[in-house]
């Protein structure tokens, strides 16, 4: 029968390893990004909704009566819209594209967002002769973080059961929530 301090050297050995192991554990987990993944996945987040992506963008450009501005992210917000995300490679932007958002924006105001999966850096005065300026309503160029897109368009996936895909997508937004969505061919 084991002498009590090796009873208790045993134990104190066992805490140490489970100390060490956890601290690896945690260590491990919060520097790749896995961790974070895991409380996504288990607790979930909360929704991005299309209005806070927006206010959330560092650089916001309105087309309207004639002219292009630069615009406070906060202040461009409508609840009734269409959205066009748009696969942006530093070249021009397709004839259909710009025929797409010009029809949409007789009818509501529309949102161009474009992305570039590659990390392509948006340059907007790639945008500012071919938008249209003198549509019924505004065409507000919105240029965003892509982790904040890509979580909003997992949001729409989900709601509208929805895969995106394509270089040009349309998204209708009523009432601040999108309700339908669909790709369009260039």
């Amino acid at each position: 029968m084991p002498a009590a301090g090796v009873k208790r050297r045993k134990k104190l050995f066992l805490m140490a390893l489970a100390a060490i192991i956890f601290a690896e554990t945690g260590y491990i987990l919060g520097t790749t990004g896995i961790g974070w993944m895991l409380i996504e996945l288990f607790f979930g987040t909360r929704p991005l909704a299309f209005l806070d992506l927006v206010s959330k963008s560092p650089e916001v450009y309105v087309f309207y009566n004639g002219s292009v501005a630069r615009a406070d992210s906060r202040a461009v917000r409508y609840n009734d819209s269409y959205v066009h995300l748009i696969y942006y490679a530093g070249a021009r932007l397709a004839p259909t594209a710009l025929r797409w958002i010009e029809v949409d924006a007789s009818e509501k105001p529309v949102y161009v967002i474009p992305f570039s999966p590659r990390g392509v850096p948006v340059n907007p005065a790639d945008f500012y002769d071919a938008l249209p300026k003198t549509a019924a309503h505004p065409v507000v160029l919105v240029i965003c973080n892509a982790g904040d897109l890509e979580r909003w368009l997992s949001y729409v996936s989900q709601r509208l059961q929805y895969r995106p895909s394509g270089t040009h997508i349309r998204i209708e937004i009523a009432g601040g929530e999108p309700v339908a969505a669909r790709s369009l061919a260039d």
